[in-house]
């Protein structure tokens, strides 16, 4: 709580007549962007002339402050591990999985390539991969891969020693991370005798709490916003 519809109702009855939308999700997809403005729609349809209007920020995924962010993250986890290992350590980003009919129509893998790109090339970080995770829904339908898990596997067979995970899909350190990665991804790669690091994600990383800033007052200098 609050839901979209309560917050705009409530700001309705504050007598508010318009709002920016800031969507935390970096890479713009149905599931990620697309269902928020569609909540705020319905909502606004529901609640008539009386509903603020709502201008939306758009796609941050390769904003140069959410990547110093991201990437700040990253050097401190580095850093943390011994010289020689981290020189050899494999890097891992990692967004949440969505199925291949949604990421076709929406460009989101490209995005979420786009963000590891601009974050390996500030880090200098020559090799890199992508992996997903998360994934629910029937186990019918195609997702993106791959998941963390085969990812982890894989490294160890080509004789990694250790796997610094950055999520970069995620700007905060819920459920997603805190259990898929540090619980269960971790757990799969100590069986296998992985080492497992994990980046910490953008939050309140100076950097990226100026971009949310910046982005806000974009909207608001918006001709006729």
């Amino acid at each position: 709580n609050p839901f979209i519809a309560d917050t705009l109702a409530s700001m309705a009855g504050e007598g508010r007549r318009r709002a920016v939308g800031l969507i935390l999700a970096a890479h713009p997809s149905e599931a990620s962007r697309e269902a928020y403005v569609q909540a705020v729609s319905e909502a606004q349809g529901r609640l008539g002339p009386r509903c603020p209007a709502v201008d939306f920020v758009g796609p941050w995924f390769d904003h140069p402050l959410f990547i110093e962010a991201v990437a700040a993250r990253l050097a401190e986890t580095l850093s943390n591990l011994p010289a020689d290992r981290r020189e050899q350590a494999a890097i891992v980003f990692t967004a949440h999985s969505i199925p291949l009919r949604m990421a076709e129509a929406s460009g989101y893998p490209a995005a979420v390539a786009r963000t590891a790109d601009l974050v390996a090339r500030r880090l200098g970080i020559g090799s890199w991969s992508i992996a997903y995770q998360s994934r629910s829904g029937s186990p019918r339908d195609p997702w993106l891969e791959p998941d963390i898990s085969d990812t982890l596997s894989d490294l160890k067979a080509r004789a990694a020693r250790d796997a610094v995970v950055a999520p970069i899909g995620f700007v905060s350190d819920h459920v997603e991370v805190l259990y898929d990665l540090d619980i269960a991804a971790r757990a799969t790669a100590g069986r296998i005798g992985l080492g497992f690091h994990r980046s910490g994600t953008a939050g309140d990383h100076p950097a990226f709490l100026r971009m949310m800033a910046a982005l806000v007052r974009e909207v608001i200098a918006r001709p006729g916003a």
